[in-house]
This record gives structure tokens, sequence and C-alpha cells, in this order.
């Protein structure tokens, strides 16, 4: 069951909870049975849905549409193993899903009729579908919404699309899991990408555009986007590499050579690159001109010097030589003159530091 704690209204039709629920679930199991049914007669509408047992064209659109809405019905009663599917916990996801579903059958039924000149072109099929996905429609209407009750069917589709709560935080998956969660997701995303710029005429692609607009917006608001940005965050790498085998392996899915010639140039661009990286890190940066200063300035770098400096910041005495016509102290002597090059070396007085 859903875990939104927002105060939640009546629908737009009225009808019990668990009844909106339950039409909701055999409307889209109706309507994904209907797609093994012929829509149509004759094969002269694009796609050849005049064959039993067999889904093809935008048949196959509903279907996918029917199941995804099917599972996050069973999501919202709670069933074990299906509770990942919605971890916002609201009923925003079939909201959408039932939207998309009920477009793609009605674009469908009324291209057919349109295309066809007459509804009389229309199988039971199609009457099976376009029933059971009004139905599957009817009870996502009247499910409970959050907030305000909606006053129309626009409200109510603009209300799904109102801010949801934060998904639950996730359970911690293995980090093998985790890398096989990125690589499939991956995967499903070339996979839909490539059947929707093969589509081979307008009706179909019309009909992909209605269905993975709507399922996106569904994956959205049950949380889900949320949690795989999350993964790959904290896996980029492997993210980059999942992306940039993806698009390599786009051109093989590919039954012209077309996208196959803007691969290779691809390839052929990125690997002058990477060799222009790999040459200018072997020669390295320029190496910066050295300036020689003068041997004055060059004097602070004798240990002798620094240890000038050094007695100079502090007012001790100098050893064997009084400062300025000073009268030397009594009992000092000037020291034995040591050979290590760390010992201090007298100045002229025109270059102590202190006699200046």
């Amino acid at each position: 069951m859903t875990t939104d704690t927002i105060p939640r209204q009546q629908g737009i039709i009225p009808l019990p909870e668990k009844t909106a629920r339950a039409l909701v679930a055999i409307g889209a199991a109706a309507t994904a049975v209907s797609t093994f049914l012929p829509w149509t007669w004759t094969s002269e509408y694009p796609g050849d849905l005049t064959v039993a047992g067999y889904p093809g064209g935008l048949q196959v659109l509903a279907l996918v549409g029917a199941l995804l809405t099917l599972l996050y019905a069973a999501a919202s009663y709670g069933v074990r193993g299906l509770r990942w599917l919605n971890p916002a916990g609201t009923d925003s996801p079939l909201f959408l899903l039932t939207r998309g579903l009920f477009g793609v059958v009605g674009y469908t039924v009324v291209s057919i009729t349109v295309e066809l000149n007459g509804i009389v072109n229309l199988e039971p099929g199609a009457y099976v579908a376009i029933a059971a996905a009004l139905a599957t429609l009817i009870g996502a209407l009247a499910l409970p919404s959050r907030g305000a009750a909606p006053v129309n069917v626009w409200k109510a589709v603009w209300g799904a699309l109102d801010t949801d709560p934060p998904p639950k935080p996730a359970r911690t998956l293995p980090s093998w899991a985790e890398l096989l969660v990125i690589v499939a997701a991956f995967g499903v995303g070339l996979y839909v990408f490539t059947y929707g710029i093969d589509t081979a005429y307008a009706e179909l692609f019309v009909g992909f555009l209605i269905v993975v607009a709507f399922s996106f917006a569904a994956l959205i608001k049950s949380g889900l986007i949320a949690r795989l940005t999350i993964l790959t965050t904290k896996h980029r790498n492997v993210t980059i590499a999942a992306a940039f085998t993806a698009a390599a392996a786009f051109p093989f899915t590919q039954d012209n050579d077309a996208y196959t010639s803007v691969g290779v140039n691809i390839l052929v661009f990125a690997t002058v690159a990477l060799g222009l990286n790999v040459v200018v890190g072997l020669a390295g940066p320029p190496r910066p001109r050295i300036r020689r200063l003068p041997r004055r300035r060059r004097l602070h770098r004798r240990p002798g010097i620094r240890l000038h400096l050094l007695r100079a910041r502090h007012p001790v005495p100098l050893l064997g030589r009084s400062p300025r016509g000073r009268r030397r102290l009594p009992g000092l002597r000037r020291p034995h003159r040591s050979t290590h090059p760390a010992a201090a070396r007298r100045l002229p007085r025109h270059r102590h530091p202190r006699l200046r």
C-alpha cells in the first residue's frame, strides 16, 4: 500500500479506493490480453494488426504500457518483490501510466478509423482494448489525490505532476549489484533509443512518444530516477565507461551503414585527440627560463650569511667586532675560524646587514 502521509482527498469519480485499485489492475490486464487479438481486418494499416496471438506495431506499445501499469498496480498493493518500483509510495506513477496507456490505445483506434475511412474497419480486439483502457483510466481517476481535491480531468493530470515526498532511504546493495543496475539501466536506455529511431512509419513513432513520455514521467515520480542518479554519482567512473560503451555499441545495432559511418568518424577524431594528449603528456610543459641573479643577490644562499641574518634579527653582541664604533665588550676574543661550511663568515663593513 502507499505510504504517503499528506491528507488525501476523494478522486474525481466517487468510487471506494479498493474498487478503484482493482479496476486499474483488471483494466491493465484486459488491455494486455487484447493486444493478442486482431484490431482490424485489413493489412493496409501499418503494422499488420490483423494477426491473432502475435502483437505487432502499436499493439506492442500498448502491451508495454499495460504491463507497466499492472506492475505498479501490484506494487501499490504492497506485493513483496515489487515495492522497489515505487520508492516514493504515492499513486502518481499510476495516474501517469494509465493516461499513457489510454493515450496510445485511443490514438491507435482513432488512427485506424481515420485512415481506413470508417469505424467498421475495427475488429473486436480494438473494442476490448479501448474499453479496458478506459476502465483503467476511470479507476485511476477514482483514486484519492494528494492535497486539494481535483475538480476536473486536467486538474487531476497536473496534480499527478506535483512535487511528491522524497523517496525512502534505499537498502544498501553490494557494489557488484549497484554496478549491474547501472549497466542494466544503460542497456535499457540504448534499446529504447534504438527502437525509437528505427520506427518505420509515423503512426508507430507517435505511439512511441506517448508511451515513453508518460512512462519516463512515472519513473521520475516514483523515485527510481533519483535512486539511479545516486548510484551513478557514487560510481562515476563506471558510469562514464558504460556511457562510452553504449555509444560505441550503437552503430552495431543498426541495419544500414549511415550510423556506422558516423560512429567511425567519431572514433577517428577521438583517437586523434587521445594521441595529441599522449604526445603533450610525454613532452611535458615547457621548462621555465631561470634567470641568474647578480652575485650580491646570491650571497644569501651561503650558510654563513644565513647565520648572520639570523643574528641580525636578535640583539646579541657580535663576536670580535664592535658595531658602529662602539667599544668592544670586555672578555670577548676573536673566535677561531672554522672550516666547516655552516660556520659564520665575517662580511665587509658595507655588506653587513646591521652595519648598513
